[in-house]
């Protein structure tokens, strides 16, 4: 009737995309951009926040001053944090992360066998991983502090 009425047809709302990694248990074991091999399985007990990005992608560069100040105070409140280096040389990660100081662990995954089990395709992506392990949220794209602050607010308290 209200078709008729007024010339317009409603559809049913679209249904919200469930986010891909939400429920996943994060595993990985991978060398580290400093060497040996790193099972993510020691991280667990306090929450996780998760950074996959590449020394050529141009928005991790300009987000990692932000990402390393927030790792800093967030870590000191018990969050960790572990980088994920993907579809990227380990030379390449290696000079990336000693010319922007990043403080934290960060596993080498040249071929992305990591992120494709949580559909992570494309740096900066992130994960945001439980006490237990368990994936509570996923983010693609870059966040600034701010944002990550809120995300973190909002998955950890």
């Amino acid at each position: 009737m209200l078709a008729a009425a007024t010339g317009y047809v409603l559809l049913p709302r679209p249904a919200v995309a469930q986010d891909p990694a939400a429920g996943k248990v994060f595993t990985a074991t991978a060398p580290t951009l400093a060497g040996p091999p790193f099972d993510v399985v020691k991280l667990r007990g306090r929450p996780l926040v998760v950074n996959f990005w590449a020394s050529w992608c141009a928005t991790c560069w300009a987000e990692q001053k932000d990402l390393n100040a927030v790792a800093a105070s967030e870590g000191r409140l018990g969050i960790q944090f572990l980088g994920v280096d993907m579809n990227d040389s380990t030379a390449s990660g290696q000079a990336y992360v000693q010319e922007l100081n990043v403080g934290y662990t960060s596993l080498v995954d040249p071929t992305n066998a990591v992120g494709r089990r949580y559909q992570i395709l494309s740096p900066p992506s992130w994960l945001f991983v439980d006490s237990k392990g368990v994936v509570k949220r996923s983010v693609r794209g870059g966040l600034h502090s701010a944002d990550l602050m809120a995300v973190i607010r909002a998955e950890f308290g």
